[in-house]
């Protein structure tokens, strides 16, 4: 069986991810070892790759979801590119989506589990007004591995 940095190595180049930035590996095994990060790193660094390898790696173990807050859709259309494109299972909530009532109760406070996926995009007003009930959901199902909020200034 492959230990953890293989794992993460061969879903690394998968994506076409061939060389690592300076600790970038290191924080890959830190979230797959479910370890609390909290990074600040310059536009560019390659921070979606901390969270989206791992995510990718992990899930089939864990069935675990990580929640991805961004605060504009287009950031989250480059990141579901690179998903679509190796064919990966994603939810997208934001103004655009009009499919939530396929996933959730009407209240968002149950969640059909037949759409578990790695990753669940969202955006600050999309979490805070209507998906919040989801996230306790979740949470209190063990169903989530991370919260990544990619953006500092969605935080106050």
């Amino acid at each position: 069986m492959e230990d953890i940095e293989e794992r993460l190595s061969r879903t690394s180049s998968d994506l076409g991810i061939d060389q690592f930035k300076e600790n970038q590996f290191e924080l890959m095994k830190a979230d797959v070892g479910d370890l609390n990060i909290s990074c600040v790193l310059p536009t560019g660094w390659g921070k979606s790759s901390c969270y989206l390898v791992p995510g990718i790696t992990d899930f089939e173990d864990t069935n675990r979801t990580i929640i991805i807050i961004q605060p504009t859709v287009s950031l989250q259309c480059d990141q579901i590119k690179i998903l679509r494109d190796h064919n990966i299972k994603f939810l997208l909530f934001n103004a655009t989506n009009k499919k939530k009532r396929l996933y959730f109760n009407r209240d968002c406070t149950e969640f059909n589990y037949n759409y578990m996926c790695p990753f669940i995009f969202m955006t600050p007003e999309s979490f805070v007004h209507y998906y919040k009930p989801l996230i306790v959901f979740l949470n209190n199902a063990n169903k989530i591995r991370r919260i990544v909020i990619d953006e500092v200034h969605c935080v106050l």
